[in-house]
Formats: C-alpha cells, sequence, structure tokens
C-alpha cells in the first residue's frame, strides 16, 4: 500500500521506510485462517480479553500502538515549518485497521459516542496539538476520507 502512495504522490523528497510499530495486530497461529473457523473456535477474537495463541495479547497491542503514536508525534514536531508558497511538511504513515481504531480512540479528538470501523485506503490526518513534550492528543484534519 505504501508503495502505490509514494508512486501516486511521486518520490522526489520523500523519505520511505518501514516501521514494525505500525503493523496490524498480529494474532499469531491463527493468521492465514478462515474469519468464519476462526470465530467459530475462539469468539470474538477482538474482544479485548482475547490473547490469540502465539500471537500479542491487547495489553501488548495497545502498548505497541502507544510506542508508535509517541514516534509518529516526535518526528512530526522534527519537520521544519512550512517556507511561503510551499506546501507543510508532513509525516504519512500506512498502517491498518485495528491500529487505526485505536490510536484513533486513545490520542484523536473524536465528537463523544464515536465508532470508526475504517475504510480500506481511507485517509486520515491529524495535527499533533502545541504542548508540552508529553501533550500527545491530535486535532483531526480528515477522518477516515476514501473520496480519493
Amino acid at each position: 500500500t505504501c508503495a502505490a502512495v509514494v508512486q501516486a504522490l511521486g518520490p522526489e523528497g520523500r523519505a520511505v521506510r518501514e516501521e514494525a510499530l505500525l503493523e496490524e495486530r498480529n494474532f499469531g497461529d491463527l493468521r492465514g485462517r478462515a474469519y468464519e473457523d476462526v470465530r467459530r473456535e475462539h469468539g470474538n477474537i477482538f474482544a479485548k480479553s482475547f490473547a490469540p495463541p502465539g500471537g500479542e495479547t491487547w495489553e501488548a497491542f495497545k502498548a505497541r500502538a502507544a510506542a508508535a503514536w509517541a514516534a509518529l508525534v516526535a518526528e512530526a514536531r522534527a519537520l521544519p515549518a512550512a517556507r511561503p508558497g510551499e506546501p507543510e511538511p508532513a509525516v504519512l504513515a500506512v498502517s491498518h485497521g485495528l491500529l487505526l481504531r485505536i490510536l484513533s480512540e486513545t490520542y484523536l479528538e473524536l465528537p463523544e459516542g464515536s465508532d470508526i470501523n475504517f475504510a480500506n485506503t481511507s485517509v486520515t490526518a491529524v495535527r499533533p496539538r502545541p504542548g508540552p513534550p508529553g501533550s500527545v492528543r491530535a486535532e483531526v484534519v480528515r477522518l477516515n476520507d476514501v473520496s480519493h
């Protein structure tokens, strides 16, 4: 997916790297199996209490998501200011639905009661709020946008 985005935007001036922190939740031994078979065998694999065999517990996944967010915010804050007449520098992160969901529930300023299931190829744009180094909330500029 990231390669397609870079191809569409053009590679000039873009540093691309893989970041393991942005990977989807590791479902271990259940990966590659049909969802219906797994659901029959294990019930709701998305429940916070579910620990996939050989995979990542919800707590471990949430901790990794927190580390991913901290890294993205630090990278965004380190960007230079926009020059007059040039686009604002940005960090583009390509990830997966569960990770995006946990990040949005934890760090984004969303309307009360928001329940978002991110569409494939959707775009969400956020701007870290100014504040002390421990401040990691963000203003939402675009959310789950599939207009492209």
